[in-house]
């Protein structure tokens, strides 16, 4: 739901910005979005694959701590 909310707000902000270009403007902010969304996502992506792939603690390694 952030991820929405920060595409939303980029969008706006991004078309506030440029509005004065008219339809180049628009697609400018189109463009500044994506560029937005693709810096936030390949961290976020990399963060939710090490999670999901990383080793699971064993039995003996809870016991211990």
């Amino acid at each position: 739901m952030l991820l929405a909310v920060l595409n939303g707000a980029t969008l706006v902000l991004a078309s506030y910005a440029l509005a004065s270009k008219g339809a180049a403007g628009l697609a400018g902010a189109y463009v500044i979005m994506g560029v937005i969304q693709t810096a936030v996502n390949i961290p976020f992506m990399a963060w939710l694959l090490r999670r999901k792939f990383a080793p699971a603690a064993s039995e003996e390694e809870v016991a211990i701590a």
